[in-house]
């Protein structure tokens, strides 16, 4: 860790308010500090748009699956799907305690909604452990599924926004809300 530069962010204030510590490599600290000078950065014409106008294509597509009868297990693993490829794409920069502490501390925010959503029971700061959330969703409702999936995938990326601004952060999960967006519109041709 002596090559590493250590971040400290404090995310929005609730009940229960986390630190996360993000270690990175010097030369990525540089990338941090210049996407912070774009943090409220729109996106011009033809850009993607930002990404809570894409999470909310995303619940709008979890809560499509639901309307249209698909099983709450097929939500379930849509929203797995859209977590693994965010642990691909942002793994390499935040790493795997990065990664597990936004996970855990977006679970714990939509929990407040959702308060049958599990908890993060890892001892594991570096472990992203998908397989409770994965079963919890499996065992509601279609339509409550959707509506948790979409809360966690919200929350997720509106931390994601308060530690790097909205603009890095789209430019990080722009495949990941596409690729999210195709799975579920071809599940909607089953």
């Amino acid at each position: 860790a002596a090559n590493k530069t250590s971040f400290m962010e404090v995310c929005r204030s609730t009940a229960a308010p986390a630190t996360f510590i993000f270690e990175m490599p010097p030369t990525n600290a540089n990338a941090a500090m210049m996407a912070y000078q774009t943090f409220n950065e729109k996106p011009a014409a033809g850009q993607p748009p930002m990404s809570s106008e894409v999470t909310d294509g995303i619940a709008a597509q979890l809560a499509g699956l639901a309307a249209q009868g698909h099983s709450p297990e097929n939500v379930a693993k849509t929203v797995m799907s859209t977590l693994r490829g965010i642990q691909q794409e942002l793994a390499p920069i935040i790493g795997q305690r990065g990664l597990a502490a936004l996970y855990k501390r977006s679970l714990h925010l939509a929990k407040a909604e959702f308060a049958w959503l599990p908890e993060s029971h890892s001892s594991s700061l570096d472990e992203l452990d998908l397989m409770p959330l994965t079963t919890v969703l499996a065992k509601r409702s279609a339509a409550e599924a959707a509506a948790a999936g979409a809360r966690l995938l919200q929350d997720f990326d509106d931390l994601l926004v308060t530690l790097i601004g909205p603009s890095l952060t789209r430019r990080l999960l722009r495949s990941v809300w596409i690729n999210s967006l195709s799975a579920s519109s071809a599940l909607d041709n089953m």
